[in-house]
């Protein structure tokens, strides 16, 4: 399981992440009017995985969509959030194909849910 890294202070941002074992650009957005943050997430060579999808607390963002995204990305805290929660009160959680299948999965988002 891996944490993505938060930047609350920088309401665009983008970062290449290594996921289970694959390379993406994720693309962070806060959008004040909306009061939320939202991702778009690409390939290693800039193809469209997702765009604009909302990040809501306890929630999956990747729920519902036929995506080529080896693993599973949860998002723990509350909804709505704030700016300023990104990273503390609000985090995202990538776990790998293989830790979906781990008794300690369930236990670690029992613990963070």
């Amino acid at each position: 399981m891996q944490e993505l890294p938060a930047f609350p202070n920088i309401p665009q941002h983008v970062m290449t992440l290594t996921l289970g074992g694959r390379t993406y650009r994720y693309r962070r957005t806060y959008r004040a009017r909306m009061g939320a943050w939202y991702i778009d997430i690409e390939d290693k060579d800039g193809e469209p995985i997702v765009s604009g999808r909302r990040l809501c607390g306890e929630w999956a963002p990747l729920t519902g969509l036929a995506v080529d995204f080896d693993g599973f990305l949860y998002v723990r805290g509350p909804d709505p959030h704030r700016r300023e929660d990104l990273g503390s009160d609000l985090r995202e959680i990538f776990i790998s194909p293989e830790e979906l299948t781990g008794e300690e999965v369930g236990e670690y988002l029992e613990e963070y849910v």
